[in-house]
């Protein structure tokens, strides 16, 4: 038997370690939801005083700990059920679920 999946798209609480406040939409990125700060292009490495057009580049740079928070009551999921969270295109990720800490299942990954 399949399990029920719920999906957690739409509009989540994100704070950056420096304690700035936003909303953003998931699925996307920090920089799709204008999270971190912008690509001037006077900050850019080689000097450039335009776009770079040579290369993909963000629109908004952040670089550290964002906390993604939001309220989540399963639609099936009896209590003391399994839960499975996929995340993509994340570095380093930990979970915390109602104030205490997720232990991961396989070393190395939040499984």
């Amino acid at each position: 038997m399949q399990e029920p999946v719920q999906d957690l798209s739409g509009v989540w609480e994100v704070r950056l370690k420096d304690g700035r406040k936003f909303s953003a939409l998931l699925p996307g990125t920090l920089d799709e939801n204008h999270i971190g700060d912008p690509d001037r292009p006077e900050k850019q490495w080689h000097g450039n005083t335009g776009a770079i057009t040579t290369r993909f580049t963000r629109k908004y740079t952040y670089t550290g700990q964002a906390e993604f928070q939001r309220t989540v009551i399963p639609d099936r999921n009896p209590a003391g059920g399994r839960m499975i969270l996929t995340a993509e295109r994340s570095r380093a990720l930990s979970l915390t679920v109602n104030g205490e800490k997720a232990e991961s299942i396989i070393p190395g990954t939040l499984s």
